[in-house]
């Protein structure tokens, strides 16, 4: 996606219930998540290359990884707590155990784009793909593709892409955590919780660059 930013005076959107005050915190604990790895630690960019977390350098973002082959999801079964005690270890499996055949599963935590919005939405005793979204409890789909106008948005609001041009990604999901207005009430940027690689992190988007491309889900 293209991001071109502009200089506004914007006004972010504050949450109105305590549901959305919750779902906003845990997807900001997992963005906000620092660490400096004490050895270096086997990751992958964009496209799919191995590249690696250096040793003595501050990263932000829980680090992107599928670990369906050792169940070392970073928000379901291990904590924050462990993760950061892993990457304090130079001895231990984040950095010595070999991940790199599978695509996804370079670091041996991690977490991924359905991981991050579902823990963020408070469901992370169960797994959903993102072609399972419809099967959570209390899910919705919003609006299909193409069919939504950005005032139609909410905060905490999922967005699913449909297509994604250019990546090698046809299946990300994404969560609405600010929706940023200018000096006269309209909605000129939006910003988004993802994972996705390197680290988890927040981007903001340019209306036009936005709305073309998701479906819209909502809890």
């Amino acid at each position: 996606w293209t991001v071109v930013l502009k200089k506004y005076n914007l006004t972010s959107t504050l949450p109105t219930t305590q549901g959305q005050k919750n779902v906003l915190a845990r997807a900001k604990q997992i963005s906000d998540f620092k660490f400096t790895p004490v050895g270096r630690i086997l990751t992958k960019n964009l496209a799919y290359e191995d590249t690696y977390f250096e040793p003595g350098v501050e990263y932000t973002g829980v680090p992107y990884a599928s670990c369906e082959v050792n169940n070392k999801f970073v928000g379901e079964n291990v904590t924050l707590e462990t993760l950061a005690s892993a990457i304090e270890n130079p001895d231990s499996v984040m950095y010595t155990k070999d991940m790199s055949a599978y695509r996804n599963g370079a670091s041996y935590y991690g977490l991924v784009c359905n991981g991050h919005v579902r823990y963020s939405l408070g469901i992370s005793h169960q797994r959903y793909n993102t072609a399972q979204w419809l099967q959570i409890p209390g899910m919705r789909e919003v609006c299909p593709l193409g069919q939504f106008k950005v005032e139609d948005l909410q905060l905490c609001d999922i967005l699913h892409v449909a297509t994604a041009e250019n990546t090698k990604s046809v299946n990300h999901v994404a969560l609405i955590s600010d929706i940023l207005r200018d000096e006269n009430g309209e909605v000129v940027m939006v910003e988004v919780s993802e994972s996705t690689f390197p680290t988890t992190r927040r981007r903001k988007f340019n209306v036009e660059d936005f709305y073309k491309e998701f479906d819209i889900y909502r809890v």
